[in-house]
């Protein structure tokens, strides 16, 4: 399951956009464009209900996937 929020003009949260999927067809490079997608979207929506503020780039899931599994 990716999410990603959706701020209002003042910059507070008020929805989230998410997609879910099996993780065994979701993986990698796959896996990293939905996550770009659905982030370039609550951008998108966040803009036309006014918010004026910059969204931080996260770390993608492969990226964060790689780093749980380093850790163990």
């Amino acid at each position: 399951h990716i999410a990603t929020p959706i701020f209002d003009h003042t910059g507070k949260v008020v929805a989230t956009l998410s997609v879910g999927g099996l993780a065994e067809e979701m993986r990698g490079e796959e896996l990293d464009a939905v996550a770009r997608a659905i982030w370039y979207g609550s951008f998108e929506i966040s803009r036309q209900i006014g918010y004026d503020g910059t969204f931080k780039a996260g770390i993608l899931p492969s990226e964060e996937l790689t780093l749980v599994g380093q850790a163990a």
